[in-house]
């Protein structure tokens, strides 16, 4: 803890931050939201932290090319639409890449912040994740909505961060 006894961003953030590349697919982004249950990545390139892939970015991506949608018929799925569209579809949403949606410039956080600091950022730009990184802009941490809670759930209880 820190000597004001404020907790920082450092002491409560998640060190082992599993990130993602700017030319990965957003199948790969999906499946590893699936796997680490969590819904948002640090996109980082060289190191560094060159943006944020959310959950949102890719539910916008699936609204805004028309996802087709299929029914169950006896046991079997079939799209409502052509096969065509269908392919055509599924071939694009293959070809997009992290770059094409992530937020840029990623908003991040220094490990030295105050928890009060960071969700005051959160809560301001209406994000759920903010990427730690040191002075260079290398990624050190991830700080979330759901730490900043379990932090404060703990605090409430009489417990430390």
């Amino acid at each position: 803890m820190t000597q004001d006894a404020s907790p920082r961003v450092g002491e409560i953030m998640t060190r082992d931050v599993v990130v993602v590349g700017a030319d990965d697919s957003l199948q790969d982004v999906a499946r590893l939201m699936a796997r680490h249950r969590v819904s948002g990545f640090p996109v980082v390139q060289g190191g560094r932290v060159v943006g944020v892939i959310s959950e949102g970015d890719l539910v916008r991506r699936f609204r805004a090319l028309r996802v087709p949608l299929f029914v169950d018929v006896l046991g079997g799925v079939f799209p409502l639409g052509s096969l065509a569209e269908v392919e055509r579809t599924l071939r694009e949403i293959a070809s997009v890449k992290v770059s094409d949606l992530m937020s840029r410039p990623a908003v991040t956080a220094r490990p030295e912040w105050t928890l009060q600091r960071a969700s005051e950022e959160m809560v301001r730009r209406r994000i759920n994740r903010l990427p730690v990184v040191d002075e260079e802009g290398r990624l050190v941490g991830i700080v979330t909505r759901v730490d900043l809670v379990r932090t404060m759930a703990g605090a409430a209880e009489g417990g430390s961060p």
